[in-house]
């Protein structure tokens, strides 16, 4: 930050320009980015956000709308998609169960398999 800078946000009280361009005031567009990004639920970012303003006819860029968007704290929630941990129907031979499912044990930390140790006799 420069001197200048400094100088005006400490001596004059004035915060730094709440516009990506510097001499411009926030316009309409920021309530169609927010009118925009809470009915998609608060799941649209940037580009969709600026794919749907521009069909509505709002002459914007990707880059002012994330501008905006973390000017104002409006992040998208993502949804991580479903990934199965476990595929039950493969070619490979299931091992039976060396512990025979009992888990009851007589002191803790008393079942257990080392790694490396192929069978527990």
């Amino acid at each position: 930050m420069s001197d200048s800078r400094r100088f005006t946000k400490r001596v004059l009280g004035l915060a730094s320009s709440p516009s990506p361009y510097p001499g411009t005031s926030p316009g309409p567009e920021v309530e169609g980015i927010r009118a925009v990004f809470t009915a998609s639920g608060e799941r649209y970012g940037s580009p969709k956000i600026t794919a749907v303003l521009q069909r509505e006819g709002e002459c914007i860029s990707q880059k002012t709308v994330a501008w905006w968007m973390h000017d104002h704290r409006l992040w998208s929630r993502v949804t991580r998609k479903y990934q199965a941990t476990t595929n039950s129907r493969h070619p490979v031979p299931v091992h039976e169960n060396m512990l025979n499912q009992t888990s009851a044990a007589d002191r803790p930390h008393a079942v257990w398999r080392p790694i490396g140790v192929r069978s527990i006799s």
